[in-house]
């Protein structure tokens, strides 16, 4: 459960963080946040 909390937390942060500073719209965004998805996935397996 605690695991689980960290992973929520950190994703809201990561993506905050993204969110404020990405550069671009559409494809090119979406790739560059499917990535930090797959690597906040796996931080947390």
């Amino acid at each position: 459960v605690l695991l689980k909390e960290a992973h929520e937390n950190a994703m809201k942060k990561s993506l905050a963080a993204f969110s404020e500073n990405a550069v671009g719209a559409g494809l090119v965004r979406q790739k560059y946040e499917n990535q930090l998805h797959g690597f906040l996935r796996k931080a947390f397996e």
